[in-house]
Order: C-alpha cells, then structure tokens, then sequence
C-alpha cells in the first residue's frame, strides 16, 4: 500500500493565495500566455465561476501543493506549486494518486474533461498524457501561441477523434 501524503480540500481564497505566490514557474508562464493576466487574478476568478475547484494539500500541515477543478462545461485545469518538483519517491507517486482520484471524480461529473495546454510547458504535456489524456494536434491559439489540445474521456463515452468537420469538404 502506498503512504498517503496528500488529501483534497475545496479550494478557498487562502490557498489562491499562497499558490499564486509559490506557483511553478512554467505554470505561471502558461497562465500569463494564455490570458495576459496573473495566477492571483485567474485563480480568484476560477472560485466564482468553476463547478469546482479543489486543493491538493499535504495531510498533516495541511500546505497546498496544486490547484484544479472543471466548469459546467468539463473545461479541467490543474496549477502546480514550485515545491511539486521538491519531491521525494514516494511523495510523487501519492500525489499522482491524488490528482488521479480527482480526475476520475470529475470524470464521474463530467464524461468527457478537456482543455489546452500551452506548448511552451512540455512537462505539463508529458504530464497530463502520462494521466491518461488523448493529446489532439498543436493548434495556433491565443496570443498567437501553440496549444495543444487534450481531453480525458469516461470509459463509457463515445470515443470521437479530435477532427475538423470542415476538412476534406469541397461543398463549403
């Protein structure tokens, strides 16, 4: 059995800030690229309008690692602290296990979970595929910067691939 170190807890206006000011740098650079504002400010907007936001918080001091949730929508993000790449063996895979938890509540929520990951983070992209996420193509995105698209699927959901339904039709 694997040692527990983590545990999830909604998300409250204390953790926004002290993630906001302890962020991974590649998460704070994703953030800003992808909408020129602040981890504080997007964070903060995320309690308002998410369907939920939770923290992933060591057991015992109770500090907040990483921040997530999805919207009515099943848009899913997730935000790391600077402290995530600090961690033991061990330590990682509970939190792996932990983040796995969440994502298959939300999936349970949410049959298909989905967003775009800014190129510029290749270990958030090696990450999120690691996690079970079907990588689409790079697109051209925000800010004229690359993303690539990915989404989690629930093992009862129709598995439709990442097409563009313009393609390879001559009547349009």
């Amino acid at each position: 059995m694997t040692n527990r170190y983590f545990k999830t807890v909604p998300a409250t206006m204390e953790h926004v800030e002290f993630l906001s000011e302890n962020m991974a740098e590649a998460d704070v650079k994703e953030v800003f690229v992808s909408s020129g504002r602040t981890p504080r400010e997007v964070l903060v907007e995320s309690l308002d309008i998410c369907q939920k936001v939770y923290v992933i918080v060591e057991m015992t001091k109770g500090e907040p690692f990483a921040i997530g949730g999805y919207t009515h929508a099943g848009i899913c993000w997730f935000l790391c602290s600077n402290k995530v790449e600090t961690f033991n063996k061990a330590e990682r895979i509970s939190f792996r296990a932990e983040l796995e938890l969440n994502l298959e509540k939300a999936l349970k929520v949410h049959p298909k979970l989905w967003n775009f990951i800014w190129s510029g983070n290749p270990a958030h992209i090696r990450f999120t595929e690691s996690c079970g996420a079907r990588l689409g193509n790079p697109i051209l995105g925000i800010n004229n910067e690359v993303y690539v698209p990915f989404e989690f699927l629930r093992e009862d959901f129709e598995d439709i691939p990442f097409e563009d339904p313009w393609e390879d039709n001559e009547d349009v």
